[in-house]
């Protein structure tokens, strides 16, 4: 969009998962003097005691 600021979009577009094709976007802006955060989705996570080892 422009400096400091990211927008993504993404089309599915899965007949058979879906009836039709859909769209979301994303909005980010990047903070200056932060540090980043990341996000791990552990959501039905079925490898996590291979990963501990």
């Amino acid at each position: 969009m422009n400096f400091g600021k990211l927008e993504i979009e993404v089309t599915v577009d899965d007949l058979k998962a879906y009836t039709a094709p859909w769209t979301i976007k994303l909005n980010h802006s990047i903070v200056l003097d932060t540090e980043l955060m990341d996000y791990i989705c552990l959501e039905n996570e079925k490898d996590i005691p291979a990963l501990l080892r």
